[in-house]
């Protein structure tokens, strides 16, 4: 969806490669902080380069019994993680 080859740039005609490029980094990232630092400085790109445009916040909410294992939020982007590290713990 983000980066390079996502959606969001492939209809722009000069995609800010920064910005591009830190997404990139963010999604190769497995260290949390460095991906909320990653993160961070590209929603502060954003804004002051005008390429977001809040129009909205949205929240996420999980609900999952105790036996649920691995949910989990991507860093900065305010959005679940994705459902390869959910996991069923044996009660």
């Amino acid at each position: 969806m983000l980066g390079s080859k996502g959606f969001l740039y492939t209809n722009v005609a000069n995609p800010d490669p920064e910005i591009t490029g830190l997404i990139e980094q963010a999604l190769r990232s497995t260290d949390p902080v460095a991906k909320r630092a990653l993160t961070d400085r590209i929603q502060v790109l954003g804004v002051d380069k005008a390429f977001i445009v809040p129009l909205f916040a949205p929240s996420w909410f999980l609900a999952a019994k105790k036996a649920v294992r691995g949910l989990g939020f991507e860093a900065g982007l305010d959005s679940p993680s994705n459902a390869y590290d959910v996991w069923l713990a044996k009660e």
